[in-house]
């Protein structure tokens, strides 16, 4: 029965669509014999009681179309394809918009153009063509032109309401499949035109102008008068200074997909741009030798030209970074990508000054742009780890449980990087490679990756850097691949290697990364031995270079920053006292009206100094947004309770000059050559107040002395 009903359907679709095709064609080629039905018309229009001009319009329109027949309309195929199409997305695109851009990306040869659109209303085909005669805006197009001459008609009943249907009518003058130019070129072509010929959108801006004016508030007044200012501008130029021709790039613009990819998987349909220290960094994936870049996003745009205009005069832009960029004389390559997202047209477009192939990388290197890619844009590798199920790439050896298990963990996976926030690069520090270097010798040495503290893992550390006191170790070994690094480490097959947290930390700002050959010569038995290549990553959330490595003539022992771990007993009272913080009992608190309430407490900053100062840390505009919670404050405690401690590191040199059976006075010479191995560079007159200060009391205790040697200290930073 319901395949009857479908049958008839599309009978009565297809007879609707002949008697509209040949009615039009009656109307062209035979006025006259219509001449009853523009009677009927007129008179509904003076009944309706239209105005004077438009009862006169149509008179005028009678009179001429009984004077001048048409051609007739021939059908073509391509407009009929086309026509089912947009009847497809009226739900979406009610005007030419969707259609013109259909037509410059997929065809060519269409000059004239002209459409009739009806969405879901109750018609028939008498009624259609009524509404075409009516319409001052096409009804000479179909009726008195012979400019057009293909047709292409869509009826489609709706399945909701067999009394209602959709049609979409098509005439144009000629159309052939395939498109002379794609809409990125299109977009190109028209920025270069602007970046030639500025004046060229003079009468276009200053239309925009004067409609916006007609809105009479304060805040249109003061754009338009702007734009006016800009308007003027461009008509003293006669192109752009220093004009440089924009070049369509193809790796910007699969770097501009992958942004749509990334805007696609967005939970909320908020079309974000990307700032340029994030842009960067996707961009050095695709290409290199750029100083600049910029992103922006037209949405609901389908002309080429008025995405440039919706960049001269955006009003979400106060800033104008968009106009800046079309008349920047700086920018040389552009990258373009579109796509339909959630049912609104989204066009990506970056620009930057060059644009060179992107250099091969190194494994090392390959593996921090990875690292850095996903803490950056999380919801851009969905689709990779998606990929791991789609592919089955657990071992084949392994048990249905271990399968069932790597399988969780991968949906675990996808679901973290879906609500993951977006976090700032890690910033590669030599040391720190040079670090990650000697562990891989040492596993090189013994065969095997052992597992460290983080207490041992800073006193290794501290041979080669200082100011640090998060800190982690991340090792792999067999990937060769940076991108199958990330998947075993972000998904491990052993539980004690899961580093997903570490990897999305925020406490960690800097990164060193090295990995051993993959192929080993071994001397002894003057042949190649294979071994499993191992990769190790050391983070933290500072280093510095070490300037307190002092000659053993100096100091007995190199200096190295330690802290005591707080005490089991002590995280229970700091999550105990946290509590007594969260009044909402949510679980987070925020630090700014915590900080507010402690000031207004007599004697409570004083009383409670590390837990003040944490807060004052934590006092961020993202953590009173979001909120902080106690494993954050635990971690700020340490760092607060960490720079505490680091007054320690003169005990060691106090102990030398001033301890017990020691001499109580330093001269110029050797406080000379204690700031000089420090590499603190202070001047002579500075070093003689100090020495001053050291020598005027001959029974310096620890404290005073902490306190002029950091004097020591801060002036070799200023200098």
């Amino acid at each position: 029965m319901q395949q009857t009903t479908n049958e008839s359907d599309t009978s009565i679709e297809k007879t609707t669509s002949d008697l509209i095709f040949q009615l039009i064609n009656g109307l062209r080629t035979r006025p006259v014999e219509y001449l009853d039905r523009f009677d009927n018309l007129l008179t509904d229009l003076k009944n309706t009681k239209k105005t004077n001009a438009v009862i006169k319009s149509f008179t005028s329109f009678i009179e001429e179309f009984k004077s001048k027949p048409s051609r007739s309309f021939q059908k073509s195929g391509i407009l009929n394809q086309l026509a089912a199409e947009v009847s497809e997305k009226l739900d979406m695109f009610n005007d030419e918009s969707y259609l013109r851009t259909l037509i410059a990306e997929n065809y060519s040869g269409v000059t004239f153009l002209a459409s009739h659109f009806v969405y879901n209303e109750e018609t028939d085909s008498d009624k259609i063509v009524n509404d075409i005669l009516m319409s001052e805006l096409i009804r000479k197009d179909f009726f008195l032109s012979n400019s057009f001459k293909l047709i292409g008609i869509h009826h489609r009943i709706s399945e909701e309401d067999p009394k209602k249907s959709t049609s979409v009518i098509l005439i144009a003058d000629e159309i052939n499949e395939g498109s002379e130019h794609t809409f990125a070129e299109r977009i190109v072509n028209e920025i270069n035109k602007f970046r030639m010929l500025p004046s060229s959108y003079i009468s276009i801006l200053e239309n925009y102008k004067t409609r916006i004016l007609k809105e009479f508030t304060k805040t249109k007044k003061e754009i338009a008068e702007e734009l006016g200012y800009f308007i003027n501008s461009m008509r003293r130029r006669a192109s752009i200074r220093n004009f440089t021709e924009i070049v369509l790039n193809e790796s910007l613009s699969a770097a501009a997909s992958e942004h749509l990819d990334l805007l696609e998987q967005n939970n909320n349909r908020k079309f974000f741009t990307q700032d340029e220290e994030y842009l960067s960094v996707m961009l050095s994936h695709y290409i290199s030798g750029f100083s600049e870049c910029r992103e922006f996003i037209a949405t609901e745009i389908f002309q080429p030209k008025n995405i440039i205009l919706d960049f001269l005069v955006n009003e979400r832009d106060p800033s104008k970074q968009a106009r800046r960029a079309l008349i920047s004389p700086n920018y040389s390559h552009v990258g373009i990508a579109h796509r339909i997202i959630k049912g609104t047209r989204v066009t990506v477009i970056i620009f930057t000054d060059k644009a060179e192939s992107a250099q091969p990388l190194t494994f090392e290197e390959g593996l921090i742009h990875e690292i850095n890619r996903i803490r950056a844009y999380p919801k851009s590798y969905v689709k990779y780890f998606q990929s791991i199920i789609d592919n089955n790439e657990m071992a084949r050896n392994s048990t249905k449980k271990q399968q069932e298990t790597f399988i969780k963990n991968v949906w675990g996976m996808i679901e973290f990087l879906q609500n993951a926030k977006s976090l700032a690069p890690l910033t590669i520090h030599y040391e720190l490679n040079t670090a990650a270097e000697a562990k891989v010798n040492k596993f090189m040495s013994e065969g095997k990756v052992s597992a460290t503290s983080d207490e041992k893992l800073r006193e290794f550390l501290g041979d080669y850097g200082t100011g640090f006191y998060d800190v982690a170790q991340l090792d792999d070994s067999g990937s060769t691949d940076p991108l199958e690094f990330l998947k075993d480490v972000l998904i491990p097959r052993n539980a004690n290697k899961n580093y997903r947290n570490l990897i999305f930390s925020r406490y960690f700002n800097y990164i060193g990364v090295a990995g051993s050959p993959e192929r080993v010569y071994d001397d002894f038995v003057d042949q190649v031995e294979t071994k499993e290549k191992v990769t190790i990553m050391l983070l933290t959330d500072n280093f510095e270079n070490l300037t307190e490595k002092f000659d053993t003539s100096v100091i007995s022992r190199q200096i190295v920053l330690k802290r005591p771990n707080l005490t089991n007993d002590e995280i229970l009272q700091i999550k105990s006292d946290f509590k007594l913080f969260d009044v909402t009992n949510s679980g987070y608190v925020k630090p700014g009206p915590l900080l507010f309430f402690m000031d207004k407490s007599a004697g409570f900053s004083k009383l409670n100094f590390i837990y003040y100062e944490a807060f004052k840390h934590l006092n961020t505009e993202e953590n009173n947004s979001n909120g902080v919670n106690v494993e954050e404050f635990i971690n700020a405690i340490k760092k607060i309770l960490f720079f505490v401690y680091q007054d320690n590191r003169w005990k060691d040199l106090y102990e030398i000059y001033y301890g017990d059976n020691r001499k109580k006075i330093i001269d110029y010479d050797v406080l000379k050559r204690i700031t000089t191995e420090l590499k603190y560079k202070i001047t002579d007159e500075d070093l003689l107040v100090v020495l001053e200060r050291l020598n005027e009391n001959s029974s310096l205790d620890l404290a005073k002395f902490t306190e002029i040697m950091k004097i020591v200290e801060n002036l070799g930073r200023i200098n």
